[in-house]
């Protein structure tokens, strides 16, 4: 298997930047990281040396394991020329269980909660890309949870961008002690929210 330094790269809080991908294949690439207990969030991007073939984009994954354990490939999202760069939360992302399996709870015994992660890029065509990152997105908010955070993260945003384009009632001479907001400024926020979810549909979990 050949190293491609230079067409990915990886980030991870406390540790070096990355670009020592593994190709395993044409369109398949992955990166180990040791001792990742305690990692919430990656960042993983194009070094801007080697683009992705036209028409084509790339899905990453994330797999924990454990010694010698299967991979259990996870979809985290994606990236893209038009998207060069993506930050993931993967505090969240299951973990492989080990209860009763033997030969994992003698690697504990050895080495506790010593975690690895494989970060794996597959290079598919667009539209691949694309249905994948709304199934993802379909699949976490059907989540409760996740629609509860979703919804709390939007407004959230929402109020912040907004109370910050508020006037003064008496700039637009009303004498009542209210703010108001522009309505471009509800269209432009509504806009530039809808642009972040088609790039990143994850982009509110960073």
């Amino acid at each position: 298997m050949a190293v491609v330094p230079s067409m990915f790269g990886f980030l991870a809080s406390g540790k070096l930047v990355r670009t020592d991908f593994t190709q395993i294949d044409a369109t398949h690439f992955t990166i180990t990281v040791c001792d990742a207990d305690s990692l919430n969030h990656i960042a993983v991007f194009l070094t801007g040396t080697i683009p992705f073939p036209d028409g084509t984009a790339g899905l990453v994954y994330l797999s924990w394991s454990e010694g010698g354990m299967k991979d259990d490939w996870q979809l985290l999202g994606s990236i893209s020329n038009l998207k060069p760069s993506a930050i993931f939360r993967i505090s969240h992302v299951k973990k492989p269980e080990c209860v009763n399996n033997i030969y994992c709870l003698t690697l504990k015994e050895e080495i506790p909660s010593k975690y690895i992660v494989k970060i794996g890029i597959s290079i598919e065509p667009i539209e691949v890309v694309e249905q994948q990152s709304l199934d993802l997105q379909n699949k976490s908010l059907s989540n409760p949870s996740v629609t509860a955070e979703f919804g709390k993260k939007m407004l959230l945003n929402f109020f912040e961008y907004v109370s910050s384009f508020a006037v003064p009632s008496n700039e637009i001479g009303d004498k009542a002690s209210s703010s108001y907001i522009p309505f471009h400024v509800l269209e432009n926020w509504y806009r530039n929210f809808e642009r972040k979810l088609t790039l990143n549909p994850n982009f509110w979990k960073s």
